[in-house]
Parts: C-alpha cells; sequence; structure tokens
C-alpha cells in the first residue's frame, strides 16, 4: 500500500457524517443532496478507456472529493485476476497495460482507500479496451495495417473510408457491423473468394463489371447489392426471343424469355398493334403459346404478326419490346 497527500483547493463540500460511499456515483449528486454537511472524503468509481495493446496513467483520486490536509492510503483488491497488467506508481497514479491480443475487453478492480483513522471506502475501476480503427470504417486498424495503401492516394487504407476508390465505403464493403465482435474468417468480406477483400477489391463478385459502375442497388430484388452479385446486369441478363411459331412442332413454341427464371415475381402484359391486351400472366414462366385469354378479343389463336410486350420485375424495373408471331 502507498500513502499520498492530495490538496484540493478548489472544492470543498460539506456531508452529515463519513457514512457516504461509493454508491454515490456522480459528484453532481453527490452536491445535490449534501449542501449543508460537514466536508469528508468520497471516492467515486472510475472508467477507463485504453486501446488494445496500449497504456494509460490515471489517477484515481482525479473525480474524488479529497478535503485539504488528508493523507490517505491506496489499496488494488486481488490486482492479479486482472486481464491487462496495472502497476501503482504512487499518490493515486495507476499504469494499465493492456495486452496486445487485437480484442476488446471490459474488466474491473477493487480500489480501496483508507485514512489514517483506518475509515475505508471502496470502488469499482472499470476498464474498456477497445480496438483501433482510425478512419472509423469497422475495420480495426490492424487489419489494414500502416503500409497497405490500395488507391495509391494520400491516405493509406487504415485512414481511407474508400481503400480502393471505387465509390463504396469501406463501412459498407467491409461489411462489418460490430469491430469487436465479428469472425475473421468470414469478415471483411471477400464476395469471390479471390483473396481480396471487398472493401480493396475494385470487382467485388468477379462478374467482369467494375464495383463503381455496378454501385450498392439491389437491380433485381434478391437481397444482394449489384457489387457483389454475380447475376446483377439485370436486363442485360433477359434477353426475349425475337419471334416464335407456335405450330405445336416441338420448336420455338413459346416466347421465352432467357434469364427469367430469377425474376419469379413478375408480370407480363401483352398488346397488338391497336393496344389491345391479349395476354397477362403474373410470375410469367415462358408458356405464351400466342393464344389470347382476353375475352373481348377472343381466346383462339392470334393471327401472325407483331406484338409488343411490357415486363415488369419486383425491383419495379419495366423492360418493354416487340415479338413478331409467326404462323
Amino acid at each position: 500500500m502507498s500513502y499520498s497527500k492530495i490538496l484540493l483547493v478548489s472544492l470543498i463540500i460539506l456531508i452529515q457524517s463519513f457514512s457516504v460511499n461509493a454508491q454515490i456515483n456522480s459528484l453532481d449528486h453527490y452536491k445535490e443532496i449534501n449542501q449543508n454537511n460537514t466536508a469528508e472524503v468520497i471516492h467515486f468509481n472510475d472508467t477507463i478507456n485504453v486501446f488494445n495493446g496500449y497504456n494509460v496513467e490515471f489517477n484515481i483520486f482525479d473525480n474524488d472529493v479529497i478535503p485539504e490536509d488528508t493523507v490517505l492510503v491506496t489499496e488494488l483488491i486481488n490486482p492479479n485476476d486482472l486481464y491487462g497488467v496495472i502497476d501503482d506508481l504512487g499518490d493515486g497514479n495507476f499504469r494499465y497495460q493492456s495486452i496486445a491480443d487485437n480484442k476488446c475487453l471490459e474488466e474491473s478492480i477493487i480500489c480501496r482507500i483508507c485514512d489514517r483513522s483506518d475509515n475505508c471506502q471502496e470502488s469499482l475501476i472499470y476498464f474498456i479496451v477497445t480496438l483501433i480503427d482510425s478512419d472509423g470504417d469497422n475495420i480495426p486498424d490492424y487489419i489494414e495495417q500502416e503500409y497497405w495503401n490500395t488507391d495509391g492516394d494520400d491516405f493509406p487504407d487504415y485512414g481511407d473510408t474508400d481503400s480502393d476508390g471505387d465509390g463504396i465505403p469501406d463501412l459498407i464493403e467491409g461489411g462489418i457491423e460490430d469491430p469487436c465482435n465479428f469472425d475473421p474468417n468470414i469478415y471483411p468480406l471477400d464476395t469471390n473468394g479471390d483473396g481480396i477483400h471487398d472493401y480493396r477489391n475494385l470487382d467485388s463478385d468477379g462478374d467482369g463489371i467494375p464495383d463503381s459502375v455496378e454501385g450498392i442497388e439491389d437491380c433485381d430484388g434478391d437481397g444482394i447489392p449489384n457489387y457483389r452479385d454475380y447475376y446483377d446486369d439485370c436486363a442485360s441478363r433477359l434477353a426475349a426471343v425475337e419471334t416464335f411459331s407456335p405450330n405445336r412442332d416441338g420448336i420455338n413454341d413459346y416466347f421465352t424469355i432467357k434469364g427469367l427464371a430469377d425474376f419469379p415475381d413478375n408480370e407480363l402484359f401483352v398488346y397488338n398493334r391497336w393496344g389491345g391486351r391479349v395476354y397477362y400472366m403474373q410470375n410469367y414462366n415462358n408458356q405464351w403459346d400466342g393464344t389470347s385469354q382476353e375475352s373481348g378479343i377472343g381466346t383462339s389463336d392470334l393471327p401472325e404478326g407483331t406484338y409488343f410486350y411490357v415486363l415488369k420485375l419486383v425491383n419495379n424495373q419495366v423492360i418493354k419490346g416487340t415479338v413478331f408471331l409467326k404462323r
């Protein structure tokens, strides 16, 4: 144990007796309920923040009420139970060293102070250890590392919110919601599994279309953003036949749209050259055989000619075109 003498000349607080202890957890609260009492020692809890692998020095009396000319003895209860290492530097000063193992941690220790008359109080010192994340992208610096500068700009990756310069922030491409709680085997994300994390990859899904072009929209409504979706070219993936011949010979009998299976929530409208609707189907399955289902037009086989179609997808994308029905 060490003896320390703390002079507090800027604050005198009146209390009734020494019975007030660490249960009072703020100086403002203490002032509020003890305005007309006698000055005594009040020892409050302390919260100490430190980055993983770093140390911090602090004085446990900085937030306490210490009457003038009071001599106190400090004692840490079971300091070896801490994951980190704490050293008593004397006069209420301590140094806490966190362990450099790239993880977050919260732990506490009991601190007891006693005066010369062995009147003692106890409080807690809380240590909150966090990972360094200089650019706030939820990707800790130990992953981004000092020597990486993916886009070659003036900022290394650990200080760059868009490391690859593709216009999509690392906060999105990294996919990490809580830097203190993530699986390093999965995050940061590496969509195409090429060993280059998405936040450093200009083509995250490897589809040949740059992330800067695809962006973070979800054009096919499958819950996967375009830059991470190998099949996200949407309209360009949908290829409707330009002509079909529903003569029941088993060859090109139906109006088919290649790639439509990836868009099950769709609506197909088909119109004749006068604007009359001749066919409609929700969740179209490539089975229109050139017959009309509209009673006003008749349900027989439609005549040869050009027809207009409108395909609506679940994400409100609309694709229009023409098809020639050959008899």
